[in-house]
């Protein structure tokens, strides 16, 4: 048996491919807000490892919150935190993005790490729950973050931090 390939078999061919390409190209055009998320959790990961207080703090929102902490308490918290706990490496293996229905100026993202410590040293597993603001049309920053514990999803009291590493 031979297969005849005629013209219009080529040109269903050469449909199918463009069509294919168009969405691939699409999907690589469009970024949406959920990618946004994601994309400033991987750049905050990476300002973290730095042990740079100054790296991070462009990155969180006027009306940043942690536990109790505003914004000027948390940097204050954060350049004590770095004295006795430094970041060597951190990993996330998962992030859950979404923008919120009703406001779609905010954003929320569950992020499991597995951080590696240089002092105390070790390896630690944290949850972190990361609420969003839009500022401009591309850009999100963080307006709250609380620290979960993996095993049940309880937060981890800002007062028991870094004292809560074994």
């Amino acid at each position: 048996m031979q297969i005849r390939i005629t013209g219009f078999h080529l040109i269903l061919l050469g449909v199918l491919v463009l069509g294919v390409g168009g969405y691939f190209l699409l999907d690589w055009l469009i970024v949406t807000d959920v990618e946004r998320v994601e994309a400033t959790v991987e750049e905050l990961a990476r300002v973290v490892e730095k042990n740079d207080v100054a790296s991070v703090m462009p990155h969180l929102d006027a009306s940043f919150r942690m536990g109790d902490l505003d914004l000027e308490a948390f940097h204050e918290w954060y350049t004590k935190t770095l004295k006795v706990v430094q970041v060597r490496e951190g990993s996330i293996y998962d992030t859950e993005a979404e923008v919120d229905k009703a406001d779609p100026n905010l954003a929320r993202a569950l992020v499991l790490t597995f951080v590696e410590l240089e002092n105390p040293r070790g390896f630690h597993r944290i949850n972190w729950q990361l609420e969003f603001r839009r500022h401009g049309e591309h850009t999100w920053k963080v307006s709250s973050v609380r620290a979960l514990w993996p095993k049940d999803g309880r937060e981890i009291p800002l007062k028991s931090v870094p004292h809560w590493i074994p």
